[in-house]
C-alpha cells in the first residue's frame, strides 16, 4: 500500500508533463471553438439581415469611357444615356440603370452639413447613379423624388438623394428635404452644396462597414467616365451579359469591359469573409477537439496503467467500482477544469482584439461561451470515461501478480 500510495496522477514529472499539456490542449481547443462559434453567430446574424435592395436577376457590366477618349461630360452622360435606352429595348429587360458603386459596394467619403453644430466632418458611403437606379435596385423612395432627366449639367442646382440612415444621423428631428451637404474639400477642389430632393431606404455597404448611411449624386451632374450598367433581367443572365457587350462594342469597338458578372455571384464572391472565417475556424476547433479528446484520454489511459496495482489494492479491500471510476474522473475533471480556466481567459483576450471582424455579436457572448464550456465539458467526460471503467474492471488478484 505504501509503495504505492499517493494521488492518483502520481507525483512523477512526466506524469505533471503529461497532465499539463492535455490541460493546454483542452484551453486551446476551447479558444478555437469559441472563434468558431462567434464567426457563425455573426455569420448567421448578416444572413438574416435585410439588404436593403434585390440583387437577384441583375446582371452587370463596367465600361470605362476615358479608355476611349470621351473627356467632354456632355458625351459621357449621352453614351450612358442611349446605352441604356437600346438595352431596355430588349423584350427580356425589366429594368435598366448604371451607378458607381453598385449597392453593397462602396466606400466612405467625409462629408459637411450646411449649418451644422460642428466643424468636423462626418464619413458615409456615396454613389454616382442615373435616374431609375432605385426603381431598378428596388431600393424603397420614402419621401421626396428620384433623379430625371432634368438633372443634368452644371447650370442647374445640384441635388442628392440620401438614404435613411444618413438623414437621421444629421437631421434627426427634421424632414431632410430641402436641406445642404457637400463632400468635404480636397485640396484645389472647391465642392458646390447638394440640395437633399429624396429620402430612400438603407441598404447594407458591405459586411462590415458601418452604418453610417449612403448619400447618391446624378450621374448627369457628375458624369463619371467608369460607370457599371445594371439590368435586370427576365432571360438568361449570362446571355443579357453578351447582349449588353455586343451592344457596347457596335457603339465603341475598341471599349474594353471588365467586371461581368451576375449581381448576387459579385456579392457572394466579394463579401464571403464571415462564411470563410466560420469554415476555417470550424475545421481547426475539430481538429482541435480530437487533440483534446486525445490528450485527456492518453493521460487517463497512461495512469490508469501506472496505478494498476493502487486500484487493485482499494478493490481488494472492499472499494466499489463507482469510487474507482469517480477517483479516475475527478482526475480527469481537475485536468479540463484548469484547461478551461485557461482557455476561457485566452479566449476573452483574443476576441477582444478580433473584435473587428466580427458583425452583430459580442466578443463576450455568453451563450457562445456557454455552448463552448458544454462541449469541451462533455468531450473531455468522453475522453476520461474509457479509461475510467478500465479501471473499475480491474482484477486485483492479477494487478498484485503482476507486481
Amino acid at each position: 500500500m505504501r509503495a504505492g500510495a499517493g494521488r492518483i496522477g502520481g507525483g512523477s514529472q512526466s506524469g505533471r508533463t503529461q497532465s499539463l499539456l492535455a490541460g493546454l490542449q483542452v484551453g486551446v481547443a476551447l479558444v478555437v471553438l469559441v472563434a468558431a462559434g462567434l464567426m457563425v453567430k455573426g455569420f448567421l446574424y448578416i444572413q438574416s439581415m435585410e439588404l436593403g435592395f434585390n440583387p437577384r436577376d441583375v446582371v452587370h457590366v463596367e465600361a470605362n469611357l476615358a479608355s476611349v477618349g470621351y473627356q467632354d461630360h456632355s458625351s459621357r452622360v449621352r453614351f450612358f444615356r442611349e446605352l441604356a435606352d437600346q438595352i431596355a429595348e430588349h423584350p427580356e429587360v425589366e429594368s435598366v440603370s448604371y451607378s458607381n458603386p453598385l449597392p453593397y459596394i462602396g466606400w466612405l467619403t467625409p462629408y459637411e452639413v450646411e449649418g451644422a453644430s460642428t466643424s468636423a466632418p462626418r464619413s458615409s458611403i456615396d454613389a454616382v447613379v442615373s435616374p431609375g437606379h432605385f426603381r431598378n435596385m428596388q431600393i424603397r423612395l420614402l419621401a421626396g423624388r428620384d433623379f430625371n432627366e432634368r438633372d443634368v449639367g452644371s447650370d442647374t442646382v445640384p441635388v442628392a438623394v440620401v438614404s435613411e440612415q444618413f438623414a437621421r444621423l444629421n437631421w434627426p428631428d427634421e424632414s431632410p428635404i430641402g436641406r445642404r451637404f457637400r463632400p468635404a474639400a480636397e485640396p484645389g477642389v472647391e465642392y458646390p452644396w447638394y440640395e437633399v430632393v429624396g429620402v430612400v431606404a438603407d441598404t447594407r455597404a458591405g459586411t462590415f462597414m458601418p452604418t453610417t448611411g449612403c448619400f447618391y449624386l446624378p450621374h448627369g451632374q457628375h458624369p463619371f467616365s467608369e460607370m457599371i450598367v445594371a439590368v435586370r433581367t427576365r432571360g438568361e443572365p449570362a446571355a443579357m451579359i453578351e447582349h449588353v457587350k455586343r451592344l457596347i462594342w457596335t457603339r465603341e469597338p475598341d471599349l474594353a469591359l471588365q467586371w461581368n458578372g451576375i449581381l448576387t455571384e459579385t456579392i457572394r464572391d466579394r463579401y464571403n469573409e464571415p462564411s470563410l472565417y466560420a469554415v476555417i475556424l470550424g475545421i481547426f476547433s475539430i481538429v482541435a477537439i480530437v487533440l483534446a479528446c486525445v490528450g485527456v484520454y492518453g493521460v487517463l489511459a497512461y495512469t490508469v496503467t501506472r496505478r494498476s496495482r493502487e486500484f487493485g489494492i482499494h478493490l481488494a479491500i472492499g472499494a466499489r467500482p463507482g469510487e474507482v471510476l469517480r477517483l479516475v474522473l475527478r482526475f480527469g475533471g481537475r485536468i479540463t477544469a484548469w484547461g478551461m480556466l485557461g482557455g476561457f481567459i485566452a479566449a476573452l483576450l483574443a476576441m477582444r482584439l478580433a473584435a473587428s471582424v466580427l458583425y452583430g455579436v459580442s466578443p463576450y457572448d455568453p451563450l457562445v461561451y456557454g455552448v463552448c464550456a458544454l462541449v469541451m465539458i462533455l468531450v473531455s467526460l468522453a475522453a476520461s470515461l474509457i479509461p475510467a471503467l478500465r479501471a473499475t474492471r480491474i482484477d486485483p488478484v492479477e494487478a498484485l501478480r503482476a507486481d
